[in-house]
């Protein structure tokens, strides 16, 4: 369906919804020589996802939000290689962390450019400092900030038991399972 550096362009943006990039910020972000993904953007210009803007002597690259297909493109990145794709293969390579679960406004498809991603884990206490390193690795590649929170299964059923507020108010809204069962 996309090409690789399609794909990356793509998970970038979704990412990062509202934002303009030039070519050379793209390169940097993403590792790669700017002119690498010369093609790709303009594939994805002429289909109409992306559009672009000239200031100065800059092309700026930003989604087209007057897409009709903009919304089943973007889960579809998501789910296949963006933020949800990276988190969900970080934590299934993971044998410490039994659940993972993302809340808040990407689960209620509601990020805004300031928003970040929430996360819930549910480990052992080794496995967080890689979790943490692995998150962000990630936090570069998409220009986000994710905000994982840490739980042993032990404090965690506690808390689901005790009905904490706050686990309470997560479970009862829109969650998306990255590992294991909430």
């Amino acid at each position: 369906m996309f090409s690789p550096n399609q794909q990356a362009l793509l998970s970038l943006l979704f990412s990062n919804p509202g934002q303009e990039y030039h070519m050379n910020e793209i390169g940097r972000i993403l590792g790669k020589k700017p002119g690498v993904f010369q093609k790709a953007l303009n594939a994805l210009e002429r289909e109409g996802v992306l559009s672009s803007r000239r200031r100065g002597n800059q092309r700026l690259i930003f989604l087209n939000k007057e897409y009709p297909l903009l919304k089943e493109v973007e889960k579809i990145i998501q789910k296949t290689v963006g933020a949800e794709a990276m988190l969900k293969e970080l934590v299934v390579g993971e044998p410490d962390i039994k659940t993972a679960y993302i809340f808040g406004s990407y689960a209620k498809d509601k990020m805004q450019s300031h928003s970040d991603i929430d996360l819930v884990l549910v480990g052992k206490k080794e496995g967080e400092d890689k979790m943490l390193e692995g998150i962000e690795k990630i936090e570069s590649r998409i220009q986000r900030e994710i905000n994982p929170k840490f739980y042993t299964p032990q404090e965690y059923a506690k808390k689901k038991k005790e009905k904490d507020s706050f686990l309470t108010e997560i479970l009862n809204d829109l969650y998306v399972t990255l590992k294991g069962k909430p």
